[in-house]
C-alpha cells in the first residue's frame, strides 16, 4: 500500500520559497508562429516608408510602439526609411492586436489534502454578547495544531488562450508611372497565444520572431522560440 505524503506547514512555505527562487530567474520561452511570402518577379527594395493607417483610437498607441520596434528591426537588416524629400521603393503597412480567443488543456500536478495526522478539535468560543449581557457562545472546528496530510494528483484544467498578432504588407510600384497602383512585394505575419491580454509586452516577441523573415519567403508557418531577456527582444524594446 503506497504510504501517504505528509506535509507540514513549514516544509510547504520551505518549498514554495525555494521553487520561486529557482524559477524566478528563469524566463519563459515563448512560440511564435510566422509565415512569410514574397511575391513573385519583385524587385529586391530596402527604401522604405510606414503608412499611417485609419486605425481605432484604442490601438493608436500601440501601433505607434510597435512602429518604433518596427524601424529598430529594419534597421538591422540593411532597411533605411526614406524621408520626407524621397521617395520611397515600399510602402509598409502594420496592423497588430489581440485576435480570437481559443481553450487548450493542460495537465497540472498538485496536492490534494486528504485528512489530518493529528485532526482539528471542537472547540467553544466567546464571540460576542447579547443585548442582555449574556456571552454568545460558538461551537467550531480548531485546525490550529492540525497537522494536514496532502497525496500528489493530477489535474487536467482548460487554459484561456489570447491569440497576439502582428501583420506586415510591403507595397511597391512596379513600373516608374507615380499613378499606377502599388503591388504587394511581401507579407509577413506572426503571432502567439499566451494567457494574459498584454499586447505591448507581446510586441517585441513578435517583432523579434519576424525580423529574420521580413522580405523573405518562410516556405510555410515556422515556430520561432523568443525569450524575453533576449538581447534583441530588449533592444526592440528599449533602443538600447
Amino acid at each position: 500500500m503506497q504510504r501517504r505524503q505528509r506535509t507540514t506547514p513549514l516544509f510547504r512555505g520551505v518549498f514554495v520559497f525555494l521553487s520561486a527562487l529557482l524559477l524566478g530567474g528563469c524566463a519563459t520561452t515563448h512560440e511564435v508562429r510566422v509565415a512569410s511570402v514574397v511575391r513573385p518577379a519583385t524587385p529586391a527594395a530596402t527604401l522604405y516608408r510606414l503608412v499611417d493607417q485609419e486605425i481605432p483610437s484604442e490601438t493608436r498607441a500601440l501601433n505607434v510602439e510597435a512602429g518604433q520596434m518596427l524601424r529598430r528591426a529594419l534597421a538591422t537588416k540593411g532597411f533605411r526609411e526614406a524621408s520626407p524629400a524621397q521617395e520611397p521603393e515600399l510602402l509598409i503597412m502594420l496592423a497588430c492586436g489581440i485576435g480570437p480567443t481559443s481553450t487548450k488543456k493542460k495537465t497540472i500536478n498538485d496536492n490534494e489534502l486528504v485528512g489530518y495526522q493529528q485532526p482539528p478539535r471542537m472547540e467553544t468560543f466567546q464571540v460576542g454578547v447579547d443585548r442582555n449581557g449574556k456571552p454568545i457562545m460558538e461551537t467550531k472546528l480548531n485546525f490550529d495544531n492540525a497537522e494536514p496530510i496532502f497525496v500528489p494528483v493530477t489535474r487536467a484544467v482548460d487554459l484561456r488562450l489570447n491569440r497576439k498578432q502582428l501583420h506586415l504588407r510591403a507595397y511597391r510600384r512596379l513600373t516608374g508611372d507615380p499613378a499606377s497602383p502599388p503591388a504587394e512585394a511581401w507579407a509577413t505575419d506572426a503571432f502567439c497565444d499566451t494567457e494574459d491580454r498584454d499586447m505591448s509586452a507581446a510586441l517585441p516577441r513578435l517583432v523579434a520572431a519576424s525580423m529574420n523573415y521580413i522580405g523573405k519567403d518562410s516556405a510555410g508557418t515556422v515556430i520561432v522560440r523568443v525569450k524575453d531577456d533576449d538581447r534583441i527582444v530588449s533592444a526592440l524594446r528599449t533602443g538600447k
